[in-house]
């Protein structure tokens, strides 16, 4: 009897995408499945009803946790296209009109130079210059083509034609040249009809273990590979031994890092009374790092400093919020042992209070807010006004309207 159950164990462990954790609207997958070991008698049955997921109903997949945001290592070059997608690869060649890159998932890609926003071409810089470097450069918006150069210059021209080691510009009466990857930081093209405007719901977001970010809608799922037909127009096919997680982008359930807040409050305790101002941080934690619980690195979510009030307007339209927070572990090494509180308000009615937690928790909740109009986030001091360190993260955050 006991390697029955040790069997059924394994298979609905590894059911039925061979992913780590399965979240949805009703809970983790694959926690609720564990309780129904220890409760159900009907086992097979179960496992039979909940085998099958609508995508409507996903949140998100992980495949493998990751312990890095691995956008910025390695040295292959980092492409950056107006759909949002970040790709890791090496430049194959390409022309006037599209780019040939080899991902290191396997499947060679044509890209339409019309979708090309930048290039990196890091090499043994720092991850925090590479960060910065990185967000800087993708802010401006160049009325020409821009090169970057390793010396420090900058080259405004037109980009004729990228090929496998050099670039060919050409500069206004001064014809033709070509500079070599060597010599560059990054280019970034002047846009043409701007950003792509992005779907904000029936779509996925990809990560890979190699660092892409790809958005898409898929086409298959299985566990072996996933099919995606991507925002650039290419029909891609990624190995699941190749992919971290998968987010699905619901337009009933959006997630709230993606919701703009009214306001935000920060009120400072003991140690930032001096003037030091925390504001909250959207996909990072609020020192601009990679939001980070426990050794796992979450993509979806908010960086705030205790005590910071989130205000959102949600105007009776939603019924439930997921949350998951804890402390980033940017605070976890320390003496001084910070503490916080969440505390969640609907309407001025208090409908969540946290216990005090401390680095190394990581909380889950899941409140009613059927009615609310307005929803206040209150990270609060754990105890007295004492802040050192208050540096908390709020991941994976669910509306899920009416």
């Amino acid at each position: 009897m006991k390697n029955k159950w040790l069997s059924l164990f394994f298979l609905l462990w590894i059911s039925p995408l061979q992913a780590e954790q399965i979240f949805t609207l009703e809970g983790t997958y694959m926690d609720e499945i564990q309780g129904l070991l220890k409760r159900n008698g009907q086992l097979l049955a179960e496992l039979r009803k909940r085998g099958k997921i609508p995508y409507t109903r996903l949140l998100k997949i992980t495949y493998r946790y990751p312990q890095r945001n691995t956008l910025l290592f390695g040295d292959t070059p980092i492409v950056v296209l107006t759909t949002g997608d970040v790709l890791h690869a090496q430049i194959q060649g390409g022309n006037s009109l599209e780019l040939q890159l080899q991902p290191r998932w396997g499947q060679r890609l044509s890209i339409n130079l019309d979708f090309l926003k930048a290039i990196f071409f890091f090499q043994h810089q720092s991850t925090e210059w590479r960060r910065h470097f990185f967000h800087q450069t993708l802010k401006q918006i160049p009325k020409e083509d821009k090169l970057f150069l390793t010396d420090g210059g900058k080259i405004s021209c037109m980009i004729e034609a990228i090929q496998s080691s050099f670039i060919q510009y050409q500069i206004q009466g001064l014809g033709s040249r070509k500079i070599p990857f060597s010599k560059l930081l990054a280019l970034r093209l002047a846009p043409l009809g701007g950003e792509i405007n992005r779907p904000k719901s029936g779509i996925v977001s990809l990560y890979t273990k190699y660092g892409d970010k790809i958005y898409g809608k898929i086409q298959k799922l299985n566990s072996r590979e996933v099919i995606l037909k991507t925002l650039f127009g290419t029909l891609l096919k990624l190995p699941t031994d190749a992919i971290e997680e998968i987010y699905f982008h619901q337009r009933k359930a959006p997630f709230l890092s993606q919701l703009a807040w009214e306001t935000y409050e920060f009120i400072p305790g003991i140690a930032a009374q001096g003037g030091l101002s925390f504001p909250p941080q959207i996909g990072k934690n609020v020192l601009g790092g990679p939001l980070k619980i426990r050794g796992r690195v979450y993509r979806e979510g908010i960086g705030v400093h205790t005590k910071t009030k989130l205000i959102y307007s949600l105007n009776q339209q939603y019924k439930r919020l997921i949350l998951t927070f804890g402390f980033d572990d940017s605070a976890r090494h320390s003496q001084y042992a910070p503490k916080a509180k969440l505390k969640i308000w609907g309407d001025g009615r208090l409908l969540y209070e946290s216990k005090i937690f401390r680095p190394l928790e990581l909380l889950r909740t899941r409140v009613d807010v059927l009615g609310v109009k307005t929803l206040i986030l209150e990270v609060d001091f754990g105890k007295n006004r004492e802040d050192i360190l208050g540096r908390v993260n709020l991941v994976d955050g669910v509306l899920e309207r009416e």
